[in-house]
């Protein structure tokens, strides 16, 4: 329940009030006078509207928080495998931690903004190395499955770690030679010019080509007659 208290030296009412979200108690101080009527009964009025917050905020179960169910879980889900037990419970200090750092200590308070500031925060977790877009994969996986069995338990109703976009590899670029440049490839491998890695230009953007597409046989006929 709110409450309205005085500070010394201080000409202003300060409301006391649990957090609806962290369930801590804060302090903070209001712009009414103490020493004013009407400024002390708009205050009065905010805690009024604090405690009406506090009593329609949901209440945080201690069994639904993370540190209570998730290591039992993951070690029983992963019972058979150890080293995928010991990697998922390794990966999963490091959300934790993430999670009750950020006042978010139970899947119900767990939205897809809150997974988005843990992938930013986790690229930016080391100082020298950046962490591969494989590892962030991995912990989002993780998060997803934890959600899934929050979801089951009746603890959530939604699973915010799904269609993140997040891939391990970016895809690589394919690029289409022409037939003239396919020539001279097939020309310097037949005359033994060249080793069979020698690189054509591509002709887009000066760049060279990732994949070359097939050649047609009229076209490797054509130079095997040339050649000979």
């Amino acid at each position: 329940m709110a409450s309205l208290i005085k500070i010394p030296r201080s000409p202003y009412w300060y409301v006391c009030f649990r957090d609806p979200l962290t369930r801590k108690r804060m302090r903070k101080p209001t712009p009414c006078r103490w020493n004013d009527r009407l400024q002390t009964r708009a205050a009065r009025e905010l805690v009024a509207k604090k405690t009406y917050e506090e009593k329609q905020a949901p209440r945080t179960v201690a069994q639904e928080q993370w540190t209570a169910w998730v290591r039992p879980y993951l070690a029983q889900r992963y019972d058979d495998r150890e080293k995928t037990r010991e990697r998922f419970l390794s990966a999963w200090r490091t959300i934790e931690s993430f999670l009750i750092g950020h006042h978010i200590e139970t899947p119900a308070q767990l939205n897809h903004q809150g997974v988005a500031q843990y992938i930013a925060w986790r690229k930016q977790s080391r100082r020298t190395k950046p962490i591969a877009a494989g590892t962030i994969l991995i912990d989002t996986k993780i998060l997803r499955t934890v959600m899934d069995e929050a979801i089951r338990r009746g603890w959530a109703t939604v699973n915010p770690c799904v269609r993140l976009g997040i891939s391990r590899k970016p895809v690589q670029e394919t690029c289409e030679i022409k037939d003239a440049e396919a020539s001279i490839l097939l020309l310097r491998k037949l005359t033994h010019s060249s080793s069979a890695s020698t690189k054509i230009p591509c002709s887009r953007n000066g760049e060279e080509p990732k994949s070359f597409k097939g050649i047609s046989g009229t076209l490797f006929l054509e130079i095997v007659v040339s050649a000979s």
